[in-house]
């Protein structure tokens, strides 16, 4: 006799299935969700973001890189590179290396600080690799994209 009312075993299969679902989205990376344009712009905010963080110099783009080949686990994959450089303005630039370093420790990268040159080296969180050199003689910004499923030339500008 059907009385409309879902029995325990097909609830069952619902949370079952919907916890499933769940844990295989969170397996997935999140380079395999983002598109080319999106790591593109990605790395662009990072670079101007940080940028901004540097008060005085007048930034300019320095480098650009059309979309380039990458793998995203066996999968054909598209990234780019991008650079920002300043004439060094007269002040400790240690601690504008440990500003921006605070920075992308807050974007969730992992971050080397050079003190001696003085510089700093981001991997992860939403780049795949970035820098912020104070020597010599200009500041520079630099960094590569994470590499998100596609194909380089589809993917160009």
């Amino acid at each position: 006799m059907d009385t409309g009312k879902p029995t325990a075993r097909a609830l069952i299969m619902v949370v079952v299935t919907g916890v499933l679902c769940a844990v295989l989205t969170a397996c997935t990376s999140s380079e395999e969700q983002m598109t080319p344009e999106m790591v593109r712009r990605t790395l662009v905010a990072t670079v101007t973001d940080t940028a901004a963080l540097i008060e005085g110099p007048d930034w300019a783009e320095t480098l650009t890189t059309g979309a380039q080949e990458c793998v995203v686990g066996a999968v054909p994959g598209t990234m780019y590179g991008y650079a920002y450089s300043a004439p060094r303005p007269d002040r400790d630039r240690l601690a504008d290396v440990e500003k921006v370093a605070a920075y992308w420790e807050s974007l969730g990268m992992d971050i080397r600080i050079v003190p001696e040159r003085p510089a700093v080296y981001g991997s992860g969180g939403p780049v795949q690799n970035i820098s912020f050199s104070t020597d010599p003689g200009n500041y520079d910004i630099g960094g590569t994209s994470l590499c998100a499923p596609g194909e380089p030339a589809e993917d160009a500008e």
